[in-house]
């Protein structure tokens, strides 16, 4: 459990270093994905390449995953005033 109080479950990942480690790899799959989403959308435009279907599959899911992620470090993220000893 955490060690601040809350009125609502915020255990979904336990382990801050866990946590951390989540969010690091999230942050750096969202660099890759933004600039491969560039370079491609480059090379359609010159009409050096065509857009993968891979990419455009993974831009449409990993925002839904990122949000979901985004909800994970809302609730293990302590509320200073609700935390007023």
């Amino acid at each position: 459990m955490s060690t601040y109080p809350t009125d609502t479950p915020n255990d979904i990942i336990e382990n801050p270093k866990t946590r951390k480690a989540v969010y690091k790899v999230v942050a750096l799959l969202s660099v890759i994905l933004a600039a491969t989403n560039a370079g491609f959308g480059v090379a359609v435009t010159t009409e050096a390449a065509t857009f993968p279907l891979w990419l455009a599959i993974t831009n449409a899911v990993f925002p839904i995953i990122a949000a979901g992620l985004g909800y994970v470090a809302q609730r293990n993220t302590p509320d200073p005033v609700r935390n007023v000893g």
